[in-house]
């Protein structure tokens, strides 16, 4: 089973550290994807940087207002050393959460931007 809602709580987790949501209900989102609720031990795959779903650009960054990026793009990009920090502890956040790690690629390097598939859109 695919556990997408990883991705999606970490980033709102990440808009708490910028005065957004509640610290209690952040925690609380944290702790379900450490260990979450109706999955054993290997029964969920964990995606808390993202997968393809996200990074995928397939309309010029136009897509949920250009927010397909790798997610060190949307923490200030791998020129950022506070983005980089960030990076280093999601990822090793989602490797000791219970369930397979899946790490989509180029997020373990810090890629930046968007994926596509079509040639003149690969990363150089």
């Amino acid at each position: 089973c695919w556990f997408h809602p990883a991705h999606f709580d970490s980033v709102k987790v990440m808009k708490r550290c910028d005065g957004g949501e509640d610290p209690g209900r952040a925690m609380k989102m944290l702790k379900n994807m450490v260990q979450p609720h109706g999955f054993g031990t290997i029964g969920a795959v964990q995606s808390a940087l993202g997968s393809h779903d996200q990074i995928g650009d397939r309309h010029d960054g136009k897509d949920e207002g250009g927010k397909h990026r790798h997610y060190v793009s949307r923490l200030g990009g791998k020129g950022n050393w506070h983005a980089r920090a960030q990076m280093r502890a999601w990822f090793s956040f989602q490797n000791c959460c219970k369930g397979l790690p899946m790490t989509f690629m180029g997020t373990e390097i810090l890629q930046e931007n968007w994926w596509h598939v079509d040639q003149h859109h690969r990363m150089n």
